[in-house]
């Protein structure tokens, strides 16, 4: 398991026993139809997108999107992530994802890590696929996009956005 994914488990088990967010934040739907809330820090730019919303932050060292998507549909949904990373010049590896499975708020998450390289650097590409298990079947994924610097600048911003996610359903 990555140093990271550990770490953030870490972080969003604490934060359930009440540890104080790392920031302000503001709280935002997710989707048009949304399923649940997750809350961005004050200093980050968010937008609403298709499915949910995308929050960067000002420096534009970490992307990440909150998008709404039914179950059924994971394999057509992870190929428009990845189009959209080889539009922008990531190279994904082919080598097998490093995973863990957790709980945020009661609900069963895998947290998965991929190994990319951008302009042939290292890159950071995670995905956190949250299930909650809701007749609609709609699921959650908060993907992340950043430089090495960035996830390591921007880790307790980044631990609190996820430990925020509320389901409403």
């Amino acid at each position: 398991m990555s140093t990271r994914l550990a770490t953030l488990a870490v972080i969003i088990a604490t934060s359930l026993l009440g540890f104080a967010s790392v920031c302000r934040a503001d709280t935002y739907p997710i989707g048009a139809k949304p399923i649940a809330d997750i809350a961005f820090p004050d200093a980050w730019k968010v937008k609403t997108i298709t499915r949910g919303l995308q929050g960067a932050t000002k420096d534009d060292e970490v992307y990440l999107w909150a998008e709404i998507y039914q179950g059924d549909a994971l394999d057509d949904f992870m190929a428009e992530h990845d189009a959209y990373y080889k539009k922008q010049g990531v190279d994904i590896s082919s080598d097998d994802p490093k995973t863990e499975n957790i709980k945020v708020n009661g609900v069963p998450v895998v947290l998965i890590r991929v190994a990319a390289t951008w302009k042939g650097k290292p890159t950071v590409i995670d995905y956190a696929m949250f299930n909650p298990a809701v007749k609609t079947g709609r699921k959650l994924m908060v993907s992340y996009w950043a430089s090495p610097e960035g996830d390591k600048m921007y880790e307790p911003d980044l631990n609190s956005i996820l430990s925020s996610v509320k389901f409403r359903e």
